[in-house]
């Protein structure tokens, strides 16, 4: 009996103990702990996708790759609400903050380069500039951009630098003048572009800039030469034409010479200009100074020995004696914008007398003289029996064009009745001056 109390002891022990066991763990197993985080995998992806990007600029391919396969997952994300919008707004700005800095140098690697391939690198620079500002952050209703104020400079100097480029492009492609001051300011330019950074790299087009003076230059002496050569046709046009035309290419040679400075040390001077616009000048005032007199249809008239050397006498023959009839004759001058002969008569003083008349010369005139009406000086009433040029009534024209070439008529008229003393009429005329 005693052994049973024992056992039955041991055994009242051993279940407590087990029941105490029991209770004591029967939180944990029962109940898990409620405080174990949740990793999101798509967080993880993300995280994984922005961190793979490299610093080596050769590399921008990859990285251009990672750029827009990040920005799809985060529109797959948020069509699908994979993460809340707080965690897209975390790593859309991580994303910026990763992609920017790389892209801007390999930006600057190319603009780096003595070589530019702007057609193709800008464009894509361009693009992706305006890819990353189309990334924004915040409540729906109030979306913000999630380029930093330093990000976004750094994106305005590369766009600055593409319009420069753009600029200096076009500036480059200018070769004519067309003023002074508009040479002066496109040159300026040229000069400018020239030395920007950093389009002081590209070889090629700094070249083309520092031609663009040499270019403008020569396009300005193209012009003053034409304009110097048009001289050159003197004959086919009147002296007042040429003198203006003559006045505007000194001009235009002054002005060469007062900007040569600004087409570089190798312009070419105005010397072989003003050589050709002195021999034009020359040959035109002794084109416009030749005078001539040519002497027809005289037979009525006939040549005597005259008072003055400087002058040509011939007197009428043909009617003399012969009442009602005339003795006509003509000359033509050209070259002259005044002109002067002398006309005399003896015969009845106020019946018999010389008439004179002048015309212009067409290709429709005669040699027969016109109306009487056209007939403006005479020697009427002036008969006179001296022979010397002091005894000849002057006949003098102020109003002739020297480019042109006028016909001068001279009648001896007779009435139709007498003749007195030596019944002719006589016309002094110049030699050509």
């Amino acid at each position: 009996m005693k052994n049973i109390g024992s056992k039955i002891l041991i055994l009242g022990f051993v279940i407590a103990v087990a029941v105490a066991g029991v209770l004591v763990f029967y939180p944990t197993i029962v109940k898990p702990p409620v405080d174990v985080a949740m990793n999101n995998p798509h967080t993880a992806n993300a995280e994984a996708t922005i961190g793979d990007f490299v610093e080596n600029v050769n590399d921008f391919a990859h990285n251009d790759s990672l750029f827009y396969a990040m920005v799809d997952k985060l529109e797959v994300y948020r069509l699908e609400k994979y993460l809340t919008e707080d965690e897209l707004d975390k790593q859309t700005l991580s994303l910026v903050r990763s992609y920017v800095p790389i892209f801007i140098k390999w930006c600057n690697s190319k603009f780096g380069e003595s070589t530019w391939n702007a057609k193709e690198d800008h464009p894509r620079m361009q693009k992706r500039i305006a890819d990353v500002r189309a990334l924004t952050i915040g409540p729906e209703n109030a979306r913000v951009t999630a380029v930093s104020d330093t990000h976004e400079d750094d994106l305005e100097y590369v766009e600055t630098v593409i319009r420069d480029y753009n600029k200096a492009t076009e500036v480059a492609k200018s070769s004519s003048f067309v003023s002074v001051d508009k040479a002066k300011k496109t040159i300026d330019e040229a000069n400018r572009y020239y030395n920007t950074e950093p389009l002081d790299n590209c070889k090629d087009l700094r070249t083309k800039l520092s031609e663009v003076k040499v270019k403008i230059g020569k396009s300005h002496y193209a012009k003053v030469e034409a304009k110097v050569e048009e001289m050159a046709r003197y004959r086919y046009m009147t002296e007042d034409s040429f003198n203006a035309l003559k006045e505007t290419a000194k001009s235009m040679i002054d002005e060469y010479d007062s900007n040569r400075y600004n087409y570089g040390r190798d312009a070419k001077t105005s010397d072989d200009l003003l050589i050709k616009f002195d021999e034009y000048s020359a040959a035109a005032e002794d084109y416009y100074s030749v005078k001539s007199i040519y002497i027809g249809h005289n037979y009525e008239w006939e040549y005597i020995d005259s008072p003055d050397s400087s002058y040509r006498a011939l007197q009428s023959y043909y009617n003399k004696g012969r009442d009602g009839y005339n003795a006509t004759m003509y000359f033509d001058i050209s070259g002259y914008d005044e002109f002067t002969f002398y006309i005399r008569s003896y015969g009845e003083s106020n019946y018999d007398y010389v008439k004179v008349c002048k015309v212009l010369k067409t290709n429709s005139i005669g040699s027969y003289p016109p109306a009487s009406s056209y007939y403006s000086d005479s020697t009427y009433g002036k008969s006179t029996s001296g022979t010397s040029i002091y005894s000849y009534t002057p006949v003098t024209y102020t109003d002739l064009d020297r480019n042109q070439t006028y016909r001068i008529y001279v009648v001896y008229q007779k009435d139709n009745t007498n003749s007195y003393n030596d019944d002719r009429g006589y016309v002094l005329i110049p030699y050509a001056n």
